[in-house]
């Protein structure tokens, strides 16, 4: 079940494959509203700029997500929004659950483009290669069954005021002694160290285990850009790391779930993809775009978890 903000971000990721390659796409993008007379939010901008930097396509989508097909009512406020923002030189709306007569009339009295997410249950035809939704796939691979527990280990003896100052938010700051960015926090660190424990493992060929089977493993990390703990002003060095815990090799399949772009203008589908959650989270997938290429997808699970997209580039 894809959620609303699984939706914006496969619509974001679809549009990318369907224009053409140069082009800025950004969800959650400010645009000026001149009746307004402020910036509001549209949910996906394409922009296509020059050489000399001159924009020549400027196309505003807005995304919906809604258990029922949009009537009326939703079409007249989505063209109005779109319709006060004269930056804006193409405008369109994607519905995951189709429109009514009525919307639909409305929508092309006001020359906004209707697009619409549908379940790809039949074969289709995407830039004449007819695609047929009926495969499944394989995922395999090695997780954590208990732990992992990351311990950073001092070269020093540290003082117990510093052990008892270290939290979850404490800041971490690289070598030179600017602040990182991704992680930046003591907990963000630890999480990184955890989710990228296993391949480290692996990469040492020390896991070699069948399918369902599960190992105890330890093993130290020495982080190569020689982080540290800031507290008041006392340096805690988090450079040595021990990770351990029990992983276990998996092997699961399971059966994509298939959409389609399609342009409701003239019933043309535009890009089909399958798309599937994955162990950790993320979504993957494939998608079959109009020049007949299969282009991969992937949507961390960090995205899948956001409350608001706001100014995400994507490329």
């Amino acid at each position: 079940m894809l959620t609303p903000t699984d939706v914006h971000f496969l619509v974001g990721l679809l549009t990318l494959i369907t224009r053409p390659d140069g082009v800025e796409l950004e969800l959650g993008s400010m645009v000026f509203d001149a009746i307004a007379d402020e910036n509001r939010d549209v949910d996906v901008t394409v922009r296509a700029v020059g050489e000399d930097g001159a924009i020549s396509i400027f196309e505003g989508l807005e995304v919906k997500n809604h258990a029922r097909p949009l009537d009326v009512t939703h079409i007249e406020q989505l063209c109005a929004k779109l319709r006060d923002m004269p930056s804006i030189t193409d405008r369109g709306i994607v519905s995951a659950s189709g429109y009514t007569e009525a919307a639909i009339n409305k929508a092309r009295h006001n020359r906004v483009t209707l697009y619409s997410l549908v379940e790809w249950t039949a074969p289709v035809e995407v830039a004449t290669v007819t695609v047929i939704p009926n495969f499944a796939y394989v995922e395999n691979g090695y997780r954590w069954v208990e732990g992992p527990h990351v311990h950073f280990q001092a070269n020093v003896e540290v003082p117990e005021f510093l052990v008892r100052g270290l939290t979850p938010e404490t800041p971490v700051f690289d070598k030179t002694g600017a602040p990182l960015a991704d992680p930046s926090t003591y907990q963000a660190l630890a999480n990184r160290l955890a989710s990228g424990a296993v391949n480290v493992a692996k990469s040492q060929g020390s896991l070699v285990i069948d399918v369902g089977e599960r190992r105890p493993i330890t093993f130290n990390i020495r982080l190569e850009d020689e982080p540290f703990a800031l507290i008041g002003d006392q340096r805690l060095s988090l450079t040595e790391a021990r990770v351990s815990g029990v992983i276990e090799y998996f092997e699961q399949a399971g059966q994509p779930l298939c959409k389609v772009l399609v342009r409701l203008d003239d019933q043309r589908p535009i890009v089909a993809c399958a798309v599937f959650e994955m162990s950790g989270g993320n979504l993957g997938g494939i998608a079959f775009d109009p020049n007949r290429q299969l282009r991969f997808l992937n949507i961390p699970v960090a995205d899948r978890l956001l409350r608001r997209i706001y100014r995400r580039r994507l490329n």
